[in-house]
C-alpha cells in the first residue's frame, strides 16, 4: 500500500459525504436507472454511479461510461440480463439502480 495515493477523480466515486462526485458533465434529460429501462432494447451507459468496488467490477464485466448494452432481460424488482460486448452479464436489483443508461 502507497503512504501518499494519487490524486484522481473517478466519474463514479462517491465524495467523503456518501454521494457521488460530480465531473462537471450534464447527464442528459433522458438518462434512467437500468432498473427502470424495461422494453427498451439498445441502451447506452451515461454514468455509473457507486463506490469504487461497484465502479471496478462493472469495469470488469465491460459495462463502462460510453459502452452499448442490449437489455435482455428486465429486471422488474430482480435479477436483469443485458448484453456487453458479446457476453450475457446478470445484474441485481442495486447494480442496476447505479447504472444509468439513455436509449440508442
Amino acid at each position: 500500500m502507497t503512504k501518499n495515493p494519487p490524486k484522481f477523480s473517478c466519474p463514479c466515486a462517491v465524495s467523503e459525504h456518501g454521494k457521488p462526485e460530480t465531473t462537471g458533465r450534464a447527464l442528459p434529460g433522458n438518462a434512467t436507472p437500468l432498473s427502470l429501462a424495461c422494453g427498451r432494447e439498445r441502451l447506452k451507459v451515461c454514468r455509473i454511479n457507486g463506490d469504487r468496488k461497484l465502479c471496478a467490477r462493472m469495469a470488469q464485466l465491460g459495462v463502462l461510461p460510453g459502452s452499448e448494452i442490449e437489455m435482455i432481460c428486465p429486471g422488474r424488482s430482480k435479477q436483469c440480463m443485458v448484453r456487453v460486448m458479446g457476453s450475457t452479464v446478470t445484474l441485481d436489483p442495486l447494480c442496476a439502480e447505479h447504472i444509468l443508461v439513455t436509449p440508442l
